[in-house]
C-alpha cells in the first residue's frame, strides 16, 4: 500500500513520514486499519520513527477532514489490489473471511 499511496500522491514515502501537515502517512494508516483489516499497533511497529499515540491521532485527523477533501475521499476509494503482510507476502484475510484489497 505504500507503493500505491507514493502512486497516488506522487511523493515518495519518506517525504509523507517527515512532512509536517501532509496526510499521506495519515491516509495510508486510516485505510490500512479501516479497510484492509490491518490493526494499528501491527502498523505502528513496521514504521519506526512513528509512536502508537501519533498515528492514532493522525487517523482520527485524517477521518475528519476526509468528507470536505475530493483528493482524500479519492484516495480512501483508490481501485483495490490484492493485499499481502510485509512478513511473509500471503494474502491478508478480511474480517468477513475474504481477502482484502490495497496494498501495503
Amino acid at each position: 500500500m505504500v507503493k500505491a499511496t507514493e502512486g497516488i500522491l506522487g511523493q515518495e514515502w519518506s517525504e509523507m513520514i517527515l512532512g509536517h501537515g501532509d496526510w499521506g502517512r495519515d491516509g495510508l494508516l486510516a485505510v490500512a486499519t479501516r479497510h484492509l483489516g490491518w490493526r494499528l499497533g501491527e502498523v505502528v511497529e513496521r514504521e519506526p520513527g512513528v509512536s502508537y499515540a501519533a498515528a492514532a491521532q493522525g487517523i482520527r485527523r485524517f477521518w475528519r477532514r476526509a468528507p470536505n477533501s475530493t483528493e482524500m475521499q479519492a484516495f480512501v476509494t483508490a481501485p483495490p489490489r490484492p493485499i499481502v503482510k510485509w512478513t511473509d507476502l500471503t494474502p491478508l484475510p478480511t474480517r468477513s473471511g475474504g481477502v482484502a484489497s490495497g496494498y501495503f
